[in-house]
């Protein structure tokens, strides 16, 4: 059984992770936040921020105009 070494071990963070909203390319950070506390940790971990309506609709806006662009590659160059 192979032991902790420096790459696989736990790091010990003590700041909280911030998880943005990635939408049209950019990363966007909205007012309306999920926060997720650490069953181990027993404090506040990470934080996600939510889409909120007008988010989504610009999300979708997005991908529908991207939609022509995307069906020219091939699947397997989409997925690299």
């Amino acid at each position: 059984m192979p032991g902790k070494t420096a790459e696989n071990a736990p790091s010990p963070r003590s700041e909280v992770v911030e998880a943005r909203c990635l939408v049209a390319g950019r990363w966007r950070a909205t007012g309306t936040r999920a926060e997720r506390h650490g069953p181990y940790a027993r404090r506040l971990v990470s934080a996600a921020h939510t889409a909120d309506d007008a988010l989504v609709d610009e999300a979708l806006a997005y991908a529908h105009r991207s939609r022509a662009a995307v069906e020219r590659i091939a699947p397997a160059a989409r997925a690299t």
